[in-house]
């Protein structure tokens, strides 16, 4: 088969060679393309190579498998806990198999994997036989993809706005909120999400479902990630005790109108599979499913 795996220095490096083939999929591809491409804006802004003291963190890991035909496979390190897989889950075993050799000699102890489905799911069988480590299933996500909005026949009162700094220290709390909920093993603490959030605020990111005339914040979300063409919805989030108004609905339903009508050709999202009553809402907005993704977790062998 002539495979080839190539380890990049960096963000720049790698969607030098892999971008070009990750945006004919791009919606697919949209999550590892959004996070590279944030990891090289990040790279240009740092003026230290030192991390924050106290994270652990595994080496970086930009790796491209491919053969005389062109590249097969990506993955990249996202975070301290994932390993990210990207492309269109066709490849062959023996592609997945020289990733996981390449991965061995500085990646034995990855924490976890997420990517599509089905190749995420054979790339957890292959790094449990080459490490003997005990392998969890973690989230189970649905990819979604927009093109036109559909919006549902009614509505609840408010308004779509960017949030200010007045609202930062109640997103503050619901950003904290949502990755409980969402991601609780992720889960950051209330100064990270501070950060997050007057960073989103900042760059004007994060939007709000306001009620009482605009003055009061009932449902948020986020844009995110954006490629060449797409751009992500994400951090999704109403508090429970404003739910049921159908004040999240309203605010995805807008915010999509939003950036569809500032130049982008599609907006992705993702969703928990196992919440058929959120399924069932975005796909009324005009979302489609069109992936599964899976995360594997691996507790090595003692």
């Amino acid at each position: 088969m002539g495979l080839t795996v190539t380890r990049y220095g960096g963000a720049a490096e790698f969607l030098a060679a892999a971008e070009p083939y990750l945006l004919e999929r791009e919606a697919l591809n949209s999550l590892m393309l959004g996070v590279v491409r944030a990891q090289r804006r990040q790279a240009t802004r740092m003026r230290s190579g030192h991390p924050a003291a106290g994270l652990r963190r595994l080496p970086a890991a930009y790796l491209l498998v491919a053969d005389e035909r062109g590249p097969l496979l990506a993955g990249i390190t996202s975070g301290p806990r994932k390993f990210m897989l990207g492309w269109d889950g066709a490849a062959a075993d023996e592609a997945i198999a020289a990733l996981v050799q390449q991965l061995l000699p500085t990646h034995r102890g990855l924490p976890s994997v997420f990517g599509p489905a089905e190749l995420t799911r054979r790339f957890a069988e292959q790094w449990r036989a080459a490490t003997n480590c005990t392998v969890a299933t973690g989230m189970r996500q649905r990819l979604f993809k927009l093109e036109e909005v559909t919006f549902p026949t009614w509505l609840p009162d408010g308004q779509l706005r960017a949030a200010t700094d007045d609202d930062s220290e109640l997103l503050a709390e619901w950003v904290l909120s949502f990755q409980l909920e969402a991601v609780p093993d992720d889960a950051g603490d209330r100064d990270s999400a501070r950060i997050i959030v007057e960073q989103l605020v900042r760059n004007r990111d994060l939007f709000v479902w306001a009620v009482d005339y605009g003055a009061r914040p009932a449902a948020m979300a986020a844009r995110a990630r954006p490629t060449v063409q797409g751009v992500a919805v994400n951090l999704v989030y109403t508090p429970p005790e404003a739910r049921r108004h159908g004040y999240a609905t309203a605010c995805v339903a807008y915010l999509s109108q939003l950036l569809l009508q500032s130049g982008w050709s599609f907006c992705t999202l993702f969703t928990d599979r196992g919440n058929a009553t959120a399924n069932h809402i975005y796909e009324r907005l005009g979302y489609a499913p069109i992936a599964d993704f899976d995360e594997y977790r691996f507790t090595p062998a003692r």
